[in-house]
């Protein structure tokens, strides 16, 4: 994916917006710089949170579907991208298990990053 500047500063500012929103969040994993939250909700299909601060204050965010994996809302860097499709497709059981003990509001276990 090709960014413009524009919308490296949209992520920015959508960044610091999520420092507000994102400590409700369970933490599933941490890889590459990137971070990976997961929160429950009703009437939509399984999804993670992904958080990646960049070099020079960018930072990106995106929501991720598990079952495909794609993004369903916000940008990822290409290389970024490659790690989550993959990371998600290894662990697509674990992560709807977490899904599944978020809705009965059960605590999730940290689910092993990508290598």
């Amino acid at each position: 994916m090709v960014f413009l500047d524009e919308q490296h500063r949209f992520f920015d500012r959508r960044s610091r917006a999520l420092e507000r929103i994102i400590p409700h969040m369970h933490e599933v994993s941490r890889f590459f710089g990137m971070v990976v939250r997961m929160e429950h909700e009703e009437d939509v299909a399984p999804f993670v949170h992904v958080h990646y601060e960049a070099s020079k204050g960018i930072a990106y965010y995106a929501k991720v579907s598990i079952s495909p994996p794609s993004v369903i809302e916000g940008w990822l860097s290409e290389i970024c991208w490659d790690h989550m499709k993959e990371w998600v497709s290894l662990r697509d059981r674990e992560l709807l298990e977490a899904w599944d003990m978020l809705r009965e509001g059960s605590p999730v276990s940290p689910i092993e990053e990508l290598r």
